[in-house]
């Protein structure tokens, strides 16, 4: 999944749309859910895959982008709590 182009896709169309929104002040609270709450998940997921890198492949060096998901996504949580 890290190196699928799909998912860069993804990552690239979501920052965006919430670049986007960020941007134009959007008012529509149904966007800016939606996107808050699918930029939680992706992050989460992405939190989850470089944990298991680190847990199973033995592969230290990611310990930091861990750690920088997570804060992030405790971010994310606390943006969508807030608004």
């Amino acid at each position: 999944m890290m190196n699928s182009e799909y998912s860069d896709i993804f990552f690239i169309i979501l920052g965006l749309v919430l670049l986007y929104c960020a941007v134009t002040g959007n008012k529509n609270k149904v966007i800016h859910d939606i996107t808050i709450t699918v930029a939680g998940g992706a992050t989460f997921v992405l939190l989850t895959e470089q944990l298991w890198h680190v847990l199973f492949a033995h592969n230290i060096e990611m310990t930091m982008a861990v750690i920088l998901d997570a804060i992030l996504f405790i971010l994310i949580i606390r943006c969508a709590y807030t608004s």
